[in-house]
């Protein structure tokens, strides 16, 4: 077998670029568009013709009606990337509280702002209501606890910064030793619990098995890749016939039911990724993918929380919902989809992308902060070159 053709298998966790995870994580993005764009343009699939009501089309309803799925996949690729990543520092006792803090702040609210941004002017042209409330709670990560999302889809971002202080709370807590420091750890964990006691805890279990899928270190196996995946596959698949439908209801889940099939398809998912990204490509289509992946998800934040406005404002503009399934009606769909990707790289442009540059800024600021505050009250010489070791020893 030629050099070019062997699949090269990792046999520890890679270190730097995951292959295949960006492919993955834009895949989950684009799926929760299709899904919304689909829902607005077309009709139910009960409500077409019955002459169109084929395998075709069954299996176009079918795959744009995954976009509650594709949210839980991000919530593992969150606990995957994230909660694993901040778990194995905590443990090496390398887990920096205030770098952590500020990447992940950055992080959610540059392209949430952004976001919010974008839609304030389309309300104001489609006279859709502005609740000042609703907005502020947003940005504050509260909305579903004490208000409502102004985008419906930033329900799930309530979860993912709640997932983050919570390991900032125990990485804090295990960091910081002495009784004042760990005071503001358990404090920190306590108003996680608190707000938990308002969400869906299932997630943060979830989001926890990504985390641990993460730090496995299993043997690397094509076959347990695919295995995995296959299973993953199986379980959501199954998961559709959980759901509510007006056509097909086979089967009758009880909500913990549900939730079974629902963590058994993480945990698959989990065990899939934590092989995945040993398969290193190598082929010059592999490659291609990988990259073209790598490019599509760095704007796939960005596409999740501005393709809902970009939907609104293009009804607003005049693409209405189809009667049927047409050339014209199929043509509509797609140019509504490409409008969404581009409107969302631009956003990515203007706000994600600095996202690094954002951060770089911010920690410039509080290591001035904290060298002024030294020499204030700690006085130069030794004593500021001592406690800056340990700082930066530390921090």
């Amino acid at each position: 077998m030629s050099s070019e053709n062997k699949v090269i298998l990792y046999t520890e966790k890679p270190s730097g670029h995951f292959y295949w995870l960006d492919l993955i994580r834009f895949m989950a993005a684009f799926i929760v568009v299709i899904g919304h764009y689909r829902q607005a343009l077309f009709p139910e699939f009960i409500d077409l013709p019955i002459s169109e009501r084929g395998i075709l089309s069954a299996m176009f309803y079918a795959s744009t009606r995954m976009g509650y799925e594709a949210v839980v996949v991000f919530f593992i690729l969150s606990g995957f990337l994230v909660g694993g990543k901040a778990i194995e520092r905590i443990v090496a006792k390398s887990f920096a509280p205030r770098k952590y803090a500020v990447d992940r702040f950055v992080r959610i609210m540059l392209p949430l702002i952004s976001a919010l941004v974008l839609y304030l002017p389309i309300c104001l042209l489609i006279g859709k209501p502005i609740v000042a409330w609703d907005w502020i709670g947003t940005l504050l990560s509260i909305q579903g606890i004490f208000c409502e999302p102004p985008i419906d889809v930033l329900w799930s971002l309530n979860f993912e910064v709640w997932f983050y202080i919570l390991m900032f709370g125990f990485g804090y807590l295990i960091m910081r030793r002495d009784n004042r420091k760990s005071l503001i750890g358990i404090t920190v964990l306590t108003i996680v619990f608190m707000v938990f006691t308002r969400l869906f805890t299932v997630y943060l279990f979830i989001w926890f098995i990504g985390a641990a899928g993460y730090l496995l270190h299993p043997k690397t196996s094509r076959i347990l890749c695919w295995g995995f995946g296959i299973a993953s596959l199986a379980f959501l698949g199954l998961l559709q016939f959980t759901q509510s439908s007006n056509v097909l209801n086979l089967f009758h889940f009880t909500p913990t039911g549900r939730y079974c099939i629902l963590i058994l398809m993480s945990f698959c998912f989990s065990c899939f990724l934590s092989q995945i990204i040993r398969i290193v490509p190598t082929h010059k289509w592999s490659k291609r993918i990988n990259s073209i992946g790598t490019f599509m998800a760095s704007f796939s934040y960005t596409l999740y929380l501005t393709h809902r406005p970009i939907l609104e404002l293009i009804q607003y503009l005049g693409f209405k919902q189809a009667d049927c399934i047409s050339w014209i009606s199929i043509g509509i769909y797609c140019i509504s989809i490409i409008c969404a990707l581009v409107g969302a790289y631009i956003m990515y442009l203007l706000f994600e992308k600095n996202t690094g540059y954002v951060k770089r800024i911010i920690n410039t600021k509080i290591d001035a902060l904290y060298l002024k505050y030294q020499r204030s009250f700690m006085g130069g010489g030794n004593s500021l070159i001592i406690s800056d070791m340990v700082y930066y020893s530390i921090i």
